[in-house]
């Protein structure tokens, strides 16, 4: 975590994750999710660790949770759809148009890490490599790895100067995407804005320009930008795209490894990164992520009503109804294990990435981890939330057609009505 008030350690192969002194201790592992909240100062001294399987229903009462419904008809929160669940006994505790398909905003990145679990593993990493394709010329072979930082193009060039000194042009292969670079219902002016770039095989800081984080202006050229950064770093002035077909067959001269997946997810969730986001989704499949996500979540999901047309939730073209958003979360929380980690790439309210700045005075604070989505008149919510019986609920809460300040801080008291009174 990134925050100076959340803390890291290891304690036999199991990640505590805990707040300041009155918010809550979130314990996981990869087969297990726990909560509990602190009994010391310090939250990671002795933290008491419950799977949710045996946290005790004896103080849950589903007449205080009527309370809650106080929000069904908030008209802070539009055209709303929202469901939250039970995760101990399976009780719905509130549906609200659950299965009406609405702009899902960001997400819709629940569909595209559950899928990336499923298909391909939390430890899968990608291979960024450098081949010679003669002694004057120097390629990088892009793979999907779009979170180049600077001294990775450091160790790649020291690489090629030493393994190619008479090197005179480095070139880049970006041909292993083959779907769209711009999809459908995404606005040219979001790159300027920060929010997305043409997703190409390879970019330094998810195309950003002069940061690593952040909604600062994205390249129009981000694969580009790798040789040309590679080759001032060696000292050429010839630069380019070009397409391998004899990859194979030439000697490779440098690789980098990614991190493994699970920490791209978290990357992704935390910073809700929409280039991040397509980026593994072409992981899965290069040529058809969008259609490719949902046959491998068909077998687990009920898609009825969904329309993606693309996998980080930018589109304004994309619906999906909260009772699949809020099943995604339930199944991670209960039998599907293979999502497990899933839960814990979400940001803590109050505590990290997009939900460090909200719930400054609510009960939910430390107590909700949730997948946030914005867009123009749109506002979501994904994630799961620990009452104070104890009780772990899952939910999903879309609402479209809102003032998205508004319509937030509707969500957030939601969350923390069912905090104080689950």
């Amino acid at each position: 975590m990134k925050k100076a008030q959340w803390w890291i350690a290891t304690i036999t192969a199991t990640v505590v994750v805990g707040a300041t002194a009155g918010t809550a201790v979130i314990v996981n592992e990869r087969n297990k999710l726990y909560y509990d909240a602190p009994t010391h100062a310090n939250p990671l001294e002795n933290p008491k660790v419950i799977p949710i399987s045996a946290l005790s229903d004896s103080t849950y009462d589903p007449a205080k949770l009527r309370l809650v419904d106080r929000f069904l008809n908030d008209p802070r929160l539009g055209t709303a759809s929202f469901k939250v669940r039970n995760t101990a006994t399976g009780d719905v505790v509130v549906d609200k148009n659950a299965a009406l398909a609405l702009k899902p905003a960001s997400t819709a990145k629940m569909l595209t890490a559950a899928a990336a679990l499923i298909a391909l593993g939390p430890e899968k990493t990608i291979s960024t490599s450098v081949v010679a394709q003669d002694q004057h010329t120097a390629v990088i072979k892009g793979a999907g790895d779009v979170s180049l930082r600077a001294a990775d193009l450091d160790e790649m060039a020291q690489a090629i100067t030493s393994q190619l000194p008479e090197v005179r042009a480095i070139l880049v292969d970006n041909s292993a995407f083959r779907a769209p670079e711009f999809m459908p219902g995404w606005d040219p002016r979001d790159i300027d804005g920060g929010f997305v770039a043409p997703i190409q095989s390879v970019m330094i800081n998810e195309g950003r320009l002069g940061a690593e984080s952040g909604y600062v202006p994205r390249s129009h050229t981000p694969a580009l930008d790798v040789a040309q950064e590679v080759a001032a770093r060696v000292g050429v002035d010839t630069f380019g795209l070009t397409t391998l077909t004899n990859v194979d067959t030439l000697p490779e001269i440098f690789r980098h490894d990614s991190a493994p997946l699970e920490q791209r997810l978290e990357r992704m969730m935390e910073d809700s990164d929409n280039v991040m986001a397509e980026a593994i989704a072409r992981e899965i499949d290069p040529v058809r992520p969008v259609e490719k996500a949902q046959e491998v979540l068909a077998p687990y999901f009920n898609l009825d009503g969904i329309r993606l047309v693309d996998n980080s939730g930018l589109s304004v073209d994309n619906r999906i109804p909260s009772a699949l958003l809020e099943d995604i979360v339930f199944r991670a929380a209960t039998d599907l294990e293979q999502l497990r980690p899933l839960l814990s790439t979400l940001p803590v309210a109050g505590g990290t990435g997009t939900l460090a700045t909200r719930y400054e005075n609510l009960a939910g604070r430390g107590w909700v981890r949730a997948k946030t989505g914005t867009l123009d008149h749109v506002a979501s919510l994904a994630g799961i939330v620990q009452g104070a019986s104890n009780t772990v609920y899952s939910f999903a809460i879309i609402g479209n057609d809102i003032d998205v300040l508004e319509g937030r801080l509707a969500m957030d008291e939601l969350l923390s009505d069912l905090r104080a009174q689950g």
